[in-house]
Parts: C-alpha cells; structure tokens; sequence
C-alpha cells in the first residue's frame, strides 16, 4: 500500500527519493534509478530500461566488485 501512495504522489508532481529492497517494484514505479554500491552510484538509467538488467544482481549481492 505504501509504494501505490508513494506513485500516486508523485503523479502528482512531487519528487520522492525511494531507498527500497524491493527491486522489481521499485523499478516499477520509478522514472529514474540510481544503483548505489559503497556509497558510489554503480548503476544508472531510466527505471524501465534497468527492469530485468543482470550488473542489478550482480550489484545487490556484491558478485562482482569492479566499478
């Protein structure tokens, strides 16, 4: 329920930074992403195009740690 208020708001206009675990939901409702790793963006694009993209797993459980 929180993420559906969280869209709505920002149909609205409203700009929300959304920290979440929940990846695929997240992209869902997102414009934009930003992939943080050790405090540094790892990863960025608009949300859609990052739906599915594998370096976000890779990112997440720190498989390869190459910037």
């Amino acid at each position: 329920r929180l993420l559906k208020a969280l869209e709505l708001v920002n149909a609205s206009g409203v700009a929300i930074l959304l920290i979440e675990q929940n990846v695929q939901r997240s992209l869902e409702i997102s414009q934009r992403a930003y992939v943080l790793r050790d405090g540094s963006v790892a990863l960025e694009d608009h949300a859609k195009n990052l739906i599915g993209n594998r370096r976000i797993e890779d990112i997440f459980f720190n498989v390869n740690k190459s910037h």
